[in-house]
């Protein structure tokens, strides 16, 4: 469950980027006229730059740590952890992280679906917040109340 201080700078982004292409929008409205196709287009292009910059810097982006734990890659985990962390490959702090990721990941490796179903329904605080869900989302639905 994300934090509250990840929620809410996750909201600020989101505002903000809101609040940025409104204010694009209205300076294309206000200075283009409404028969000239650039009153669309820039703001498209404006809105694909950001993903353009994204998607170029993809590829100067080391993979996951704990990805790499998931494949079995323990040793690029090592060096890829080495790095975010700006420490040395044999840092004790490197070592006791990775270490700590192994062994989340040993305990939350992929089970069968019917192995998650029972899990699911063998502990009864789980079984009560999914039931509550399902019946929360029923009735939403139901009633109309989800607009």
């Amino acid at each position: 469950m994300p934090s509250t201080a990840n929620t809410h700078t996750d909201h600020s982004h989101s505002v903000t980027g809101i609040c940025l292409s409104f204010f694009v929008n209205y300076g294309a409205v206000q200075n283009m006229s409404s028969s000239d196709d650039g009153q669309w287009r820039m703001p498209f292009a404006l809105q694909i730059l950001p993903g353009a910059i994204l998607l170029a810097g993809l590829f100067f982006t080391n993979e996951s740590p704990r990805w790499l734990v998931e494949k079995g890659r323990i040793d690029e985990a090592r060096k890829a952890l080495s790095t975010v962390r700006s420490k040395p490959i044999d840092d004790p702090e490197v070592s006791q992280e990775l270490e700590d990721i192994v062994t989340d990941f040993r305990g939350h490796e992929k089970l069968p679906l019917v192995k998650q179903v029972k899990l699911t329904f063998s502990d009864s605080k789980t079984l009560y917040t999914f039931t509550m869900a399902i019946t929360l989302m029923f009735w939403q639905q139901w009633t109309g109340t989800n607009r």
